[in-house]
């Protein structure tokens, strides 16, 4: 009586075969949702590095805020092929994670934009008042020299250097750093009052073009379209405006 061989069996039908690739495949499923719910830490973590007054701080926030941008581009591109893909690749469903991430990953992004631009405990807000607060002296040094001068204002704020000011104070915020002075000019974003001059700092980020200004008058409640208006008051007692583009 003879024996029947049983059939050779293929190597890749081995128990073990394919455990190392499914736990890789599991290990890369984890890390895409993870990249996907990214924007929960990026936003916060951006808003409150945006206002630093360190501007190494500052420039890796920008570069945050560059791959929180291009994350939420690309998935928008290539949606149409990771959902094709996820279609095809049923059986390993790694396109249709993948596909799932860059949607959350878009998603969030835009849930999390006001906490991107304003900060999550108000840093944009506290930021804006150390502005207006640090250019007290630039104010100050203004007002003297028009008691010195005839109540005639200075021509930019070179004049006031070195007599009035020793130098143009910094902003303390890396992402706005300049103050701007300006003469015989209305408002941002408004025709009307014309103040004799004002201070200005540009607050561009986002798509938005606000500003920050003051008016040595304190007339902002002559501004028409007041609703495009805020006040930001300092610890000195100063209104500075704040124009929403």
């Amino acid at each position: 009586m003879t024996s029947e061989r049983p059939p050779d069996e293929p190597l890749n039908r081995s128990p073990r075969t394919g455990v190392p690739s499914q736990r890789v495949r599991g290990i890369a499923n984890i890390g895409i949702f993870i990249a996907g719910c990214s924007p929960l830490l990026l936003a916060p973590l951006i808003g409150i590095l945006s206002y630093s007054h360190e501007p190494r701080l500052a420039h890796f926030a920008d570069f945050l805020t560059l791959l929180i941008f291009l994350g939420t581009l690309t998935p928008l591109l290539l949606l149409p092929f990771l959902l094709v893909a996820a279609i095809i690749d049923r059986g390993h469903q790694f396109a249709a994670t993948c596909c799932f991430a860059s949607l959350l990953f878009v998603i969030l992004s835009i849930v999390m934009y006001p906490v991107m631009r304003n900060g999550p405990y108000g840093n944009r807000h506290l930021a804006l008042r150390r502005i207006a607060d640090n250019g007290l002296p630039i104010i100050v040094a203004i007002e003297q020299f028009e008691r010195d001068n005839d109540a005639q204002s200075p021509q930019s704020l070179h004049d006031l250097i070195p007599d009035y000011l020793t130098s143009v104070p910094d902003t303390g915020v890396v992402r706005y750093n300049e103050y701007i002075y300006h003469q015989n000019q209305a408002p941002p974003g408004s025709s009307h009052p014309t103040s004799r001059w004002l201070i200005c700092v540009p607050t561009f980020d986002f798509g938005h073009r606000d500003s920050l200004f003051y008016l040595p008058d304190q007339n902002y409640d002559e501004i028409p379209n007041r609703t495009s208006y805020d006040l930001i008051s300092t610890t000195t007692g100063q209104d500075w405006g704040y124009y929403n583009e």
